[in-house]
């Protein structure tokens, strides 16, 4: 490997690398900010709402991809909460009414990618105090199902 070449193709792309690196380091510190500035108001939301419960959604992502979005729990927009891959929201204690959505992604051969989804769908879910459920959606039978989640 001749290390001359790649010496002066770093000195010809100086102001790029800069550039590049700069926005790196920026997008991470809006990151940080914007992640601890979340965990901070979900921190407020549980001390306001101790009895929440929580509502993780399926969620994989690859080659092909499977989310549930919640927009909205009831008229409201869905606090949302990551653990570490995991993502769900906070659903106070009772009924509560979620309007959601499934999207199923895959490769389509070619460049193309194929998205199926149900599109926007209410939802009636019922939650105790402080419990911990999943609300995930069978793709054969075309059905949401919401449960409770053993950790």
């Amino acid at each position: 490997m001749d290390w001359s070449v790649i010496l002066q193709s770093v000195e010809q792309n100086k102001t790029t690398i800069m550039f590049v690196l700069a926005f790196c380091v920026v997008y991470m510190v809006v990151m940080v900010f914007i992640m601890k500035r979340k965990k901070a108001n979900n921190n407020k939301y549980l001390a306001e709402h101790p009895d929440a419960a929580k509502v993780y959604l399926q969620r994989q992502l690859g080659v092909t991809s499977q989310i549930i979005t919640v927009s909205t729990v009831n008229g409201i927009p869905a606090r949302t909460f990551h653990e570490g891959s995991k993502v769900g929201i906070y659903v106070l204690p009772g009924q509560s009414e979620l309007e959601l959505e499934y999207a199923y992604q895959y490769h389509g051969g070619g460049n193309r990618t194929i998205t199926e989804s149900t599109g926007t769908v209410k939802k009636t879910i019922e939650a105790k105090a402080n419990g911990v459920y999943m609300f995930s959606f069978d793709r054969e039978e075309k059905v949401f199902s919401f449960a409770r989640y053993e950790q």
